[in-house]
């Protein structure tokens, strides 16, 4: 080998080899970054699905334990309990059927 060939090999070892792939290694490190950021974004979305899911759910106990307590409240012996503490008692006439003639 000559001289010539020698310093050409150690100029492409060195840093003329970084530089000339500088654009390259440029856009690996851009991808990185969009992929760590893209890897972020979906973990914070996925912790706010499960947010959501739990207030759901939450909200869903909520609704069944109120519905439970108006059924139970609509009984009628609920009701009679209610209105013997207002002094009202209930009505045990049988109702009346009114008829309206049309002259």
């Amino acid at each position: 080998m000559s001289d010539k060939e020698r310093q050409k090999k150690k100029k492409l070892l060195g840093t003329d080899i970084i530089f000339m792939n500088l654009p390259y290694l440029l856009f690996l490190a851009f991808l990185g970054v969009i992929y760590i950021a893209n890897t972020h974004a979906a973990e914070r979305k996925l912790r706010q699905v499960q947010y959501t899911k739990k207030e759901i759910k939450e909200a869903k106990w909520e609704y069944i334990y109120i519905q439970q307590k108006i059924m139970h409240g609509s009984t009628q012996s609920e009701l009679l309990k209610k209105l013997d503490q207002v002094d009202l008692q209930e009505n045990r006439a049988v109702p009346q059927k009114l008829k309206i003639e049309k002259g």
